[in-house]
């Protein structure tokens, strides 16, 4: 009996998949790490990788890393551009937030206490305010700000020694959930959403910022009010 052309193909088509899903052919690669996918053509947001099932950092800690951030302060707008530099500390690399454009090579703690270095256990910090002090920091100066992979309820608590500018200061780290958040710069699954909460001198304040698998942070709440959404992400390497 003759069969229509296209029943034919369809047939030819069916044939395929049944033999390739046999074979164990797999699928498609992902897209690499940090891009997004788009949900559709006519999206105007998009979707990110699925989130710690691929392992990857909430924070990969990448040199030239960049970030640009949208702020909404009291109805008032701004943006800021932020490039993950490193330096060399014991053997370790340390990293730190620049503001592009500005004067001084290191900007004011986005979240943490100014540097980072990954470990195998987590992400850590150390409280610094110029770059230039950072080469000078021992390796007990960082403290663990949370476990990587990320244990949703865990709270990790830093005590800063008191200085002369600051009269004693603690800072706690709350992994709150994992959540999906939706930027500017897209739609992102898997955040570790993080609360931040400083104690100074019996005064105590909080924020938050949201971390995205392969990315980094893409929002965050400061406890002044400020809200900095990712605008524009450029992965570092």
């Amino acid at each position: 009996m003759y069969a229509h052309p296209s029943l034919r193909a369809s047939s030819l088509v069916l044939a395929l998949l049944v033999s390739c899903a046999k074979a164990g052919v797999p699928d498609p690669l992902p897209t690499p790490s940090g891009a997004p996918l788009a949900s559709s053509p006519s999206s105007p947001a998009e979707t990110a990788r699925a989130p710690e099932a691929r392992g990857e950092s909430p924070f990969p800690l990448l040199q030239g890393a960049r970030y640009v951030f949208e702020g909404e302060f009291r109805g008032e707008t701004s943006t800021i551009e932020l490039e993950l530099r490193a330096t060399e500390v014991n053997g370790e690399k340390a990293f730190y937030f620049a503001e592009l454009g500005s004067e001084t090579d290191m900007t004011a703690p986005v979240f943490g206490l100014g540097a980072f270095v990954a470990r195998k256990d987590g992400l850590y910090t150390a409280d610094v305010l110029q770059a230039g002090d950072i080469p000078g920091l021992s390796r007990g100066s960082f403290a663990r700000m949370m476990a990587v992979p990320a244990v949703v309820g865990e709270k990790l608590q830093i005590s800063i020694p008191p200085r002369s500018f600051v009269p004693g200061k603690d800072e706690s780290y709350h992994v709150d959930a994992l959540e999906t958040v939706t930027v500017p710069a897209g739609t992102y699954a898997g955040c570790v959403r993080l609360t931040i909460e400083t104690v100074i001198d019996g005064e105590r304040e909080s924020g938050q910022v949201w971390l995205a698998p392969g990315v980094g942070p893409v929002k965050l709440v400061r406890a002044t009010g400020r809200v900095d959404q990712l605008k524009k992400f450029t992965p570092g390497h």
